[in-house]
C-alpha cells in the first residue's frame, strides 16, 4: 500500500506493535575495552526494529530528478558507470538537501507515518512518497558502504601501505549527506538498523589512531613534515564529519536558532552569533518528547556499545596533545567532539561511569585550560582579514573553555563518585584556575590588539591626515564575546549545583521544590563550589589595583557575582538545611560580600548597586531561614561590612536596614547573636565615624568614598539617612528586652557613642531620650552601678562642654537639667547619691560662669537653682557636698548668681531661692519650714542687692516664716542671721526697708541673742551713721527692750516633721497594770495638708501599747490591748498648750 505524504493517510487501521525499549549496556566495557570491534551491516538489529514505512521519491520537483538518477545508478552495470552515476546523484543529493529540516520537528516522522511513540506500522510493504520526513532506507545503506570504504583508505595509511592520505571530494560529499540525513529520526533509526554506527565508529578509531600516531612521533621542539601536516589536516576533516553525524544521531534538540542540526560548513557563523546572543533561544525551548526522549536514550546507548564515548575521549586527549605541541588543531573538530559528549552525558548516569572509567575526566580537565592563539585557529580563518581572524580565535578559545565545562558538568552532575573524583588530588585547585586563564588570554589579546590597532592607524592616518587616532569600536565586538561569554561561564559553574533549567528562570521560587539528587551530592556539589569561588576571587583581585579592577575582569567579576547570588539564594529556598554546609566554607567571606565600591568612573554605579543589594539580600534571608537555629555568621560579615564601609554612606544605609529587618523577623536568636558579637557598640561606633566624615570637607577624605561635595544637600541627606538607620537599629535592639538596655548601658564605647552623637543636631533629641533611659535603669549588679555611675559622669560632663561647642548652649544646658529633675521625680533618694557620687554640683554651678544677656540667660539660672533644689531636698549628705563645694552659706554660689545677673537679681531668681530653702516648692502657708539653713544668707545676700520693692517685699515675706515659726527663728539663729541684718541695718538707704530689717532683727533677737550681737547694737547706736538719727536709734532700742520681754520656754525640741522625735532606749513593758500619764508643751506650726502628725507611740515589739496622734482639730488616741480601742478628743491648738493624758486602770 503506498500513501502520499500530500494526500493524507487512509482510513486503514494498524495493529500497533510496542517498542521495547534497550536496557543497559551489557558487554560495553568488553566490546570497547580494545576501542571498538568490526560489526557487520544489521549487527544491531535486535537494538533498532526494520524500519518501515519504506520512503520513495516522489515524482514532482527535485525529487523526481533524484528519482531518475537513482534508477540510472540501478540500471547500470560497469562498475566505473556505478562509480559516475553514483558521484552524480550524490552530488545532486546534496545541492538540493544541504539545508533540508524535516516537517514538524518535534515529532514529525511518527504523525506522517501515523505511528505513535514506541510502535511500528502494520506493513512492512508500506510506502511513503515524498521526503519531507525521511529518506529512501538504500540510500543510507549505500552511503554505510561508502563509509567501510573511506575507512579502508584510511587503514592502508595506518598500516604504511600508503604513504599519503587522501579523500576525494566525493568521499567527503558521502559523510555530508550522512550528516543531513541525520536531521530525520527516521533515517537515524535506518542508519542504525543497518549499522552505520558501528561503520562510523570503525572509521573514527582509524582516523584517531592515525592522528595520535602522528603526534606521538612528534618532540617538543619538532614540526610536523609537510605531509603529515596534510595527513592531520584530512584525518581531522574527516573526523569533522564523522562526530558530526554521531552527534545528530543522537541530538534531536532545537538549536540556537531553531533547526535540528548544527551546519558544519557554516559552523564558525553559528558559533559566532552564539557567542554574541545575550539570551540564546534555547534557553527558551519546549522539553523533549517522550518519543524524542527514548530515541535519544536508545541512540547513546548504541554509541556507547559502539565504543563511541572511548574515541571520543581518546580524540579530545589527541587535540590536546596537539595543542600543547604548537600545532594546528581544528577548532570544528573540537567543538563537535565536546559538543557530542555533552549530549551522550546528559541524563546518562550509567554514561558517566564509564567516561570517568575510561579516563575521560582527566580529559576534560586538561581541555579547560586555555590553549595559546598560535595554536588555536578556526578552519575559515586564513580567509579573513587580519582583525576579523584575532576576533575569531577568541571567540574560539571563548566558546571552547564554557562547552568544555559544559560537558564536565554533565559528566559530574548528579553523580557522587564523579564529583568526588573532582574534590581529590588538587584537581579543584585545577579547576578554579581554568576560569583564570581565560581573562590573562583576552588581556592578552586585547593589548595585542591596540597594539596592532595603533600601529595601523598611525601609518593611515598620517598619510591622510597626519593625525593619529584608533577607533575603540573595532573591540566592541571582543568585548560582546567576552561579556556573553562571562555570563555563559557563570551559568555553567553554578549549574554543577543546580539544573540549568532553574539557573534559567531567574525566579528564584519557582521550579521544583526540592533538589533532584540526594543531599550528600548537594552537600559535596556546594563545599566543591566553594572551593572554587575561595580560589578564584583571590586570584582575580590579585590582578586589580587597590579597589581598581580592568574592566574585562570587572565584568567576569560581576557575573560570577551575580549567579553566586542567585544560586546561594535558590539553595536555601530548596534545602534551607544546607546553610549549614555554606557555613562551614565561610561563602560571606568571600569576594561577593567583601568587595568594597569600585573607584573607577567608567563603572557603572548601577551594577555595584543592584549587586550590593543581592549581596544584603542574600545574607539577610539567611539569616532569617525558620530552619537555623541561630544566625551568628551572618550577622557577622554583615557587621563587618558595616564597619568596613563606615564612610560609605549609600552603602552603610543598605547595611544597616538589613540588619535591622533581621532583627524584626528573627528577633530571639539576632539578639543572642548582637550580644555575643558585640554588634550595637560597634554600630553606634560606626554612626560616629560618618558623624565625623560628613563635616569633612572633600579634599580630606579617603579616595574610597563618592566623589561629591561635603556640603551638598544629596551629600548631606546621604550622611543623614545613614546615621537614621544606623540609629534605627540601635532603637530596635534598645527595645527588644530588658537585658539589651543592660548590655547597652555596660558598654562603655556605647555610652561614649551616644554623648559623641549628643552633638548632631540630627540626632541630639534621641540621643537623649536614651541617655535619659538608661539613666532610669535600676541597677541589678554592682556592675550595673559601675556604669551607672560611669553613664551620669559622662552626662555632668556635657555641661562642661556646652559652652564650647554649642552658641545655644543655654537651651541645651535646660533640657539636660529638665532631665536631671525627671530622673529625681522618679527616684529621689538614689539619683540624689548617683548625682553626687558624679560629682553634680561641680557640673551644673560650672554653668553659672558667665553672664546672662538674654532670656534664655535667664531661665538657664532659674533651671539651675531648681535642679539643685532637686538634688539636695530632704538629703542632708547632698547638702553637706554641696556646702563643701561652695562654702558655708552657699558663698560661691551667691558670687555666681550675683555675677551671671550682673548684680540685678529679679523676682524669679529670689523665688527659686525661697523653694531651695523649704527644700520644695514655697508656700507661706503650705510650705514654710526653712529646711535648708545654708540658703537663708544666701537668700538675705541676694535680696540685700535687688530693687527697693523686691526688697521690701522679700523681708515681709521672711518676716511672715520667722514669726510664724520657732523652728525657723532657731534656723536663722544657727545660720547668723542677726549678725548679718546687724552688718545689713547701717548701710540701707530705704527707711523702708530699714523698719523691715529692725522687725526682722527684734524677732530673731528675741529668740536668741548672744553677747556678741548685743554689743555689736551697741556698737550701731555709737555709731555715726545710726547714732546721729534718732529713729535709728529709737528702732534699735525698741529691739532691744522687745527681746528682754520676749516669753516661752528656754529649752525646747524642734521637730520639723521629717524623721524627728524622741527615741526611748529603756526597754517598755506593757501593760502597765497601775496605769500611766504623759504630759507636755507643745505648739503646733503647721498641720500637714493630708492625715495627721503622731504625738507618741508606746508600742512594743507585738504591736501592743497606746499611741496618740493630732489633727487640725482634735486629739485622736488608740490602745491595743486584749482589744483595739479608739477615743477622739475636739482640741484647738492656738500658741503655747500643755497637754495631759492619763490612763487609770
Amino acid at each position: 500500500m503506498i500513501r502520499n505524504r500530500k494526500g493524507g493517510f487512509s482510513s486503514t487501521k494498524f495493529r500497533r506493535i510496542r517498542m521495547n525499549i534497550v536496557r543497559g549496556v551489557a558487554g560495553l566495557i568488553r566490546r570497547t575495552s580494545g576501542y571498538g570491534g568490526d560489526y557487520s551491516v544489521g549487527s544491531a538489529s535486535h537494538k533498532f526494529p526494520v524500519p518501515s514505512p519504506k520512503v520513495k521519491f516522489s515524482d514532482i520537483g527535485d525529487e523526481a530528478i533524484l528519482s531518475a538518477l537513482w534508477e540510472r545508478y540501478q540500471s547500470v552495470s560497469e562498475k566505473a558507470e556505478i562509480q559516475k552515476a553514483f558521484h552524480i546523484f550524490l552530488k545532486q543529493f546534496f545541492v538540493i538537501y544541504k539545508n533540508w529540516e524535516p516537517l514538524d520537528l518535534d515529532n514529525s516522522t511518527e504523525t506522517a507515518l501515523g505511528v505513535s511513540s514506541g510502535e511500528e506500522s502494520e506493513s512492512p510493504d508500506e510506502v511513503i512518497i515524498g521526503c519531507s520526513t525521511a529518506h529512501p532506507a538504500e540510500i543510507i545503506v549505500i552511503l554505510i558502504e561508502e563509509v567501510t570504504n573511506i575507512t579502508a583508505m584510511v587503514t592502508e595509511c595506518i598500516s604504511g601501505s600508503s604513504s599519503s592520505l587522501v579523500i576525494t571530494p566525493e568521499g567527503f560529499r558521502v559523510l555530508k549527506c550522512l550528516t543531513i540525513m541525520t536531521r530525520s529520526m527516521h533515517n537515524c533509526k535506518v542508519l542504525g538498523y543497518y549499522g552505520g554506527i558501528q561503520k562510523l565508529t570503525a572509521l573514527m578509531k582509524a582516523a584517531v589512531v592515525q592522528l595520535k600516531t602522528i603526534a606521538g612521533a612528534l618532540s617538543a621542539d619538532e614540526t610536523l613534515s609537510s605531509s603529515n601536516v596534510q595527513k592531520a589536516g584530512v584525518l581531522q576533516k574527516v573526523l569533522v564529519h564523522v562526530v558530526s553525524i554521531l552527534c545528530g544521531f543522537i541530538n534531536l534538540q532545537l538549536d540556537i536558532y531553531g533547526k535540528a542540526q548544527i551546519d558544519v560548513d557554516n559552523l564558525e557563523d553559528s558559533i559566532e552569533k552564539m557567542a554574541t546572543t545575550p539570551e540564546p533561544f534555547i534557553d527558551s525551548r519546549d522539553p523533549l518528547s517522550e518519543t524524542r526522549l527514548q530515541w535519544h536514550q536508545k541512540a547513546v546507548i548504541s554509541v556507547m556499545e559502539a565504543g563511541g564515548l572511548n574515541w571520543l575521549v581518546e580524540l579530545l586527549r589527541v587535540i590536546r596533545r596537539l595543542s600543547l605541541k604548537e600545532q594546528w588543531t581544528d577548532s570544528s573538530l573540537q567543538y563537535m567532539t565536546l559538543r557530542t559528549l555533552q549530549l551522550a552525558l546528559t541524563d546518562n548516569p550509567r554514561g558517566q561511569n564509564h567516561f570517568r572509567s575510561i579516563g575521560g575526566l582527566e580529559v576534560l580537565l586538561d581541555a579547560l585550560g586555555v590553549p595559546s592563539f598560535n595554536s588555536l585557529s578556526s578552519r575559515n580563518s586564513s580567509s579573513s582579514d587580519h582583525g576579523s581572524g584575532d576576533g575569531n580565535r577568541l571567540m574560539w578559545v571563548l566558546q571552547l573553555h564554557v562547552l568544555s565545562l559544559e560537558v564536565l558538568r554533565e559528566a559530574v552532575f548528579g553523580n557522587l563518585n564523579n564529583l568526588q573524583f573532582l574534590c581529590e588530588n588538587g584537581r579543584v585547585h585545577k579547576f578554579a584556575n581554568s576560569f583564570c586563564l581565560p581573562a590573562f588570554v583576552f588581556q592578552e589579546f586585547m593589548q595585542q590588539r591596540s597594539s596592532s590597532l595603533v600601529e595601523d592607524d598611525s601609518k593611515a592616518n598620517i598619510q591622510s591626515t597626519g593625525i593619529t587616532e584608533t577607533s575603540s569600536s573595532v573591540n566592541k565586538p571582543s568585548c560582546q564575546y567576552w561579556s556573553n561569554y562571562t555570563v555563559n561561564l557563570s551559568k555553567t559553574l553554578y549549574s554543577f549545583i543546580i539544573p540549568l533549567e532553574d539557573l534559567r528562570s531567574h525566579q528564584v521560587q519557582s521550579g521544583r521544590s526540592t533538589f533532584p539528587f540526594s543531599s550528600v551530592y548537594g552537600e559535596l556539589s556546594i563545599k566543591f563550589m566553594m572551593r572554587v569561588l575561595l580560589t578564584v576571587f583571590p586570584s582575580i583581585k590579585a590582578f586589580s589595583n587597590q579597589n581598581e579592577l580592568p574592566s574585562h575582569l570587572r565584568i567576569f567579576l560581576y557575573s560570577l557575582q551575580h549567579y553566586v547570588l542567585f544560586v546561594f539564594r535558590k539553595i536555601l529556598v530548596l534545602s534551607p538545611s544546607s546553610l549549614d554546609v555554606f557555613r562551614d566554607d565561610r561563602p560571606w567571606s568571600t569576594e561577593p560580600f567583601t568587595r568594597s565600591r569600585s573607584t573607577n568612573k567608567r563603572v557603572p554605579s548601577y551594577e555595584t548597586d543592584i549587586l550590593q543589594t543581592n549581596v544584603i539580600s542574600v545574607v539577610e534571608f539567611a539569616a532569617t531561614l525558620d530552619a537555623t537555629s541561630h544566625n551568628m555568621p551572618e550577622c557577622s560579615v554583615l557587621l563587618d561590612a558595616l564597619e568596613l564601609f563606615a564612610c560609605n554612606p549609600e552603602v552603610t544605609t543598605g547595611l544597616a536596614k538589613c540588619l535591622l529587618h533581621i532583627l524584626q523577623l528573627a528577633p530571639e536568636k539576632t539578639f543572642t547573636s548582637f550580644k555575643t558579637l558585640d554588634a550595637i557598640p560597634r554600630v553606634v561606633k560606626v554612626t560616629c565615624i560618618q558623624a565625623q566624615e560628613s563635616k569633612k570637607p572633600e579634599s580630606e577624605r579617603s579616595s574610597s568614598q563618592i566623589s561629591k561635595k561635603s556640603k551638598s544637600p544629596e551629600n548631606v541627606r546621604g550622611w543623614r539617612d545613614s546615621m537614621e538607620a544606623c540609629m534605627q537599629l540601635f532603637a530596635e535592639f534598645f527595645s527588644v528586652t530588658e537585658e539589651a538596655k543592660f548590655l547597652v548601658l555596660n558598654s562603655s564605647t556605647c555610652i561614649d557613642c551616644l554623648f559623641d552623637l549628643f552633638w548632631e543636631e540630627c540626632l541630639r533629641s534621641s540621643m537623649l531620650s536614651y541617655i535619659f533611659a538608661l539613666m532610669k535603669i535600676i541597677p541589678s549588679s554592682e556592675e550595673d552601678q559601675k556604669a551607672k555611675l560611669y553613664l551620669c559622669s559622662k552626662y555632668l560632663e556635657t555641661f562642661t562642654h556646652l559652652k564650647e561647642r554649642e552658641k545655644n548652649f543655654a537651651k541645651l544646658s535646660i533640657d539636660l537639667l529638665v532631665g536631671m529633675r525627671d530622673m529625681l521625680v522618679k527616684d529621689r533618694m538614689y539619683f540624689q547619691t548617683l548625682f553626687r557620687d558624679g560629682e553634680c554640683f561641680l557640673h551644673v554651678v560650672s554653668l553659672l560662669h558667665g553672664y546672662a544677656e538674654d532670656d534664655e540667660g535667664e531661665k538657664l539660672v532659674l533651671n539651675v537653682l531648681q535642679t539643685l533644689t532637686s538634688l539636695l531636698t530632704g538629703n542632708d549628705a547632698s547638702k553637706t557636698a554641696f556646702r563643701a563645694l561652695v562654702g558655708k552659706g552657699y558663698r560661691t554660689l551667691q558670687s555666681l548668681l550675683l555675677d551671671f545677673c550682673h548684680r540685678r537679681p529679679n523676682a524669679g531668681l529670689l523665688t527659686a531661692l525661697l523653694d531651695m530653702l523649704v527644700d520644695g516648692k514655697f508656700d507661706l502657708k503650705k510650705n514654710p519650714v526653712m529646711r535648708n539653713e545654708d540658703v537663708i544668707l544666701l537668700y538675705l545676700s541676694v535680696l540685700q542687692k535687688s530693687s527697693d520693692s523686691m526688697r521690701n517685699e522679700g523681708l515681709n515675706m521672711f518676716l511672715h516664716l520667722l514669726r510664724d515659726s520657732i523652728s525657723n527663728r532657731a534656723s536663722c539663729v544657727r545660720v547668723g542671721t542677726l549678725s548679718f541684718l546687724l552688718d545689713w541695718f547701717p548701710c540701707e538707704d530705704n527707711d523702708s526697708v530699714v523698719l523691715k530689717i529692725g522687725q526682722l532683727i527684734q524677732v530673731t533677737g528675741g529668740h536668741s541673742v548672744s553677747g556678741k550681737e548685743i554689743r555689736k547694737i551697741f556698737a550701731l547706736l555709737r555709731s555715726e551713721r545710726v547714732g546721729t538719727r534718732q529713729q535709728y536709734c529709737s528702732l534699735l532700742l525698741t529691739n532691744i527692750s522687745s527681746m528682754l520681754n520676749e516669753k516661752g520656754p528656754t529649752a525646747f525640741f524642734n521637730f520639723d516633721g521629717n524623721d524627728s522625735g524622741i527615741i526611748i532606749n529603756t526597754p517598755l513593758q506593757l501593760p502597765l497594770y497601775k496605769g500611766y500619764s504623759f504630759s507636755c508643751w507643745l505648739r503646733v506650726e503647721s498641720f500637714p495638708t493630708n492625715g495627721t502628725m503622731g504625738l507618741f507611740s508606746f508600742l512594743s515589739d507585738s504591736r501592743r501599747g497606746c499611741l496618740a496622734v493630732l489633727a487640725k482639730d482634735r486629739l485622736i488616741f488608740e490602745s491595743r490591748y486584749q482589744k483595739q480601742q479608739c477615743v477622739s478628743f475636739p482640741l484647738n491648738l492656738v500658741g503655747l498648750n500643755h497637754l495631759v493624758l492619763r490612763r487609770i486602770l
